[in-house]
């Protein structure tokens, strides 16, 4: 008794009533002051589950839907450079494909995942990792891709825009660092406090001599 002088406990259970219907309530003990009995309450929320539940699966399916029409697009533009000879416009069209992908695996992680609002961006990482690599034909004994990713889950409204960011960076270096065709590229991503921390690194040639900011003259 002495566990319910301090607050009520609730618990969230089924209940059978008397015309057999299942029931799911919330139930709630909490003692009598000054007795030795109990007080039993409950609230029916067996509607309001219900609702959650077609709630859940509409926003599953307009995940799915997404996700289906990015893919979509993506085969058309993988499609479309087949039919392109010149080679600049044909790696424009396979960047943009890359990109369309990144944005679709998001929605597909979310579609599959049991939480609709937020993406465990450790699996998402190592997917698009793995179709960056084959998209641009990586030789793994060659270019090595470390990736150091605490199992941490971020919401679609952040995971898009990094991912797409990663996308940009690593494609960059995949194409221009390593003109040997030799490399190490790595990335780590971790949460400190309430910050994201990302490190996206690559050992190649560094940045032109056009890039770099040289001094005017006063």
């Amino acid at each position: 008794m002495k566990e319910l002088e301090n607050s009520p406990q609730k618990f969230k259970t089924e209940f059978t009533d008397g015309n057999g219907r299942i029931m799911n309530v919330i139930l709630t003990i909490s003692s009598i002051p000054s007795t030795e009995n109990i007080l039993l309450s409950y609230v029916d929320i067996t509607e309001l589950n219900s609702i959650l539940n077609e709630k859940e699966l509409l926003v599953q399916e307009v995940h799915h839907r997404v996700k289906n029409n990015l893919q979509i697009i993506s085969s058309l533009l993988n499609l479309q450079s087949s039919y392109i000879n010149d080679d600049k416009s044909r790696e424009d069209l396979r960047e943009s494909e890359n990109r369309v992908k990144s944005m679709s695996m998001v929605h597909e992680g979310l579609y599959r995942s049991n939480d609709l609002s937020k993406i465990n961006f450790q699996t998402y990482l190592k997917n698009l990792i793995t179709k960056l690599s084959i998209s641009y034909g990586i030789d793994s004994d060659k270019i090595k891709i470390n990736l150091e990713i605490s199992n941490i889950k971020i919401a679609i409204d952040t995971a898009i825009p990094l991912g797409l960011l990663i996308t940009e960076i690593l494609t960059n270096s995949i194409k221009y660092a390593f003109p040997n065709g030799k490399g190490k590229i790595d990335l780590l991503f971790w949460k400190e406090d309430r910050y994201f921390n990302m490190i996206l690194k690559d050992n190649g040639i560094g940045m032109s001599s056009d890039y770099v900011d040289k001094p005017k003259e006063v």
